[in-house]
């Protein structure tokens, strides 16, 4: 069953239901793919997830498994035929995900918007009447500043700002900060890459220094009373060429490996889940943290709620270092070149780096 919207929390809980539009100027940066594998994870944890695809090329609907072209109804239809939303909405092959979808009748909108009333609250009246039905709204935004994005930043509760590690990326979150958004979050990957590709030397410390520089320049767009919030990746710690490979014994029992190398997940064959983690204990506890899957859920390292599709996904024992290690994956192809790795549970990998709050 899902869980129940409510205009009201309790301390440390977030209200829903809750609008979020994926949104940033510049293309290519991640928005849809971003929107839609949000959006599959939130209706995994059993919400209730719209989808409204607000971008001509409809990528979001086909992603979701929705040919638009053979629909009777779009959300065109909603914004400039006042059709109701609730008659375009269709399910897709997730349980409790649901897509509003787009095709290319939406490219002429932004221009037949301009001189209807209300052009900018058209989306939000639509969304207003099924709101109750769904947890989560996510508006995947086209890569603009027109009309179809206005009325997605008009409807939203939220704006989550994907980003790439170049000028051009920030320079488009300094744009869509000029339009007046009260809070942004945005996430840079920069520091992340260099990290694990160079280390922590001095190609690092530049990385830094540029990304003072780049979030000085767009803390400098900000409207009066609005937020900026600019993260990097979880933490790393520096592994370099210690690497180590599960024991014979452990991979004698396995029928492949998956996840990081700082949180490896070992995947059990038919039978053997109770000998895995038994070997894996006799040869790596020493050195690591060696759990099972039903441990690691009831001890809720992945929060209160685990659903059923998402646990069969995890491995069946986990491996994570004690110390500045990774577990290398035998079957790899190619040299081992990254030099930094995350995934474990120590202090710097749990620590998020945050780049920037300005006022």
């Amino acid at each position: 069953m899902a869980p129940q919207s409510t205009s009201e929390s309790t301390p440390g809980e977030i209200a829903l239901p809750r609008v979020i539009a994926f949104a940033n100027q510049k293309g290519g940066v991640g928005k849809t793919t971003t929107a839609i594998t949000v959006a599959a994870c939130l209706a995994e944890l059993e919400y209730r997830v719209l989808v409204v695809d607000l971008d001509p090329q409809g990528n979001a609907s086909t992603g979701l498994g929705i040919n638009a072209r053979d629909l009777d109804a779009t959300i065109y239809d909603v914004l400039l035929r006042g059709e109701k939303l609730e008659n375009c909405i269709e399910p897709t092959a997730v349980k409790n995900l649901f897509v509003a979808p787009a095709n290319l009748d939406l490219a002429g909108a932004d221009i037949e918007l301009v001189p209807e009333m209300g052009r900018e609250q058209r989306l939000k009246k639509a969304i207003d009447t099924v709101i109750d039905q769904y947890d989560y709204v996510i508006l995947d935004c086209p890569p603009s500043l027109g009309l179809l994005t206005v009325n997605g930043l008009t409807a939203a509760t939220e704006v989550f700002v994907p980003i790439q590690c170049e000028y051009f990326a920030l320079e488009g979150l300094g744009q869509l900060l000029r339009s007046g958004q009260k809070f942004v979050y945005a996430y840079y990957d920069g520091v992340d890459k260099i990290a694990h590709e160079r280390g922590f030397g001095e190609y690092y410390n530049a990385e830094l220094r540029n990304a003072d520089r780049l979030v000085s320049d767009v803390a400098a767009e900000l409207v009066p009373g609005s937020v900026l919030l600019v993260t990097a990746d979880h933490g790393q710690v520096h592994v370099g060429q210690n690497t180590q490979t599960p024991h014979a014994d452990v991979l004698a029992r396995i029928t492949h490996q998956s996840g990081e190398g700082r949180f490896r997940w070992l995947h059990a064959k038919s039978g053997a889940e109770q000998d895995l983690l038994d070997a894996a204990k006799q040869h790596h506890a020493q050195d690591a943290w060696v759990v099972s899957r039903d441990e690691a859920c009831d001890q809720q390292w992945f929060g209160k709620r685990v659903t059923d599709v998402a646990r069969k996904r995890l491995g069946d024992v986990a491996l994570l270092p004690f110390t500045a290690t990774s577990f290398d994956e035998p079957l790899d192809s190619g040299s081992y070149s990254l030099v930094c790795r995350h995934g474990s549970l120590t202090d710097a990998e749990i620590d998020v780096p945050l780049l920037a709050v300005a006022r």
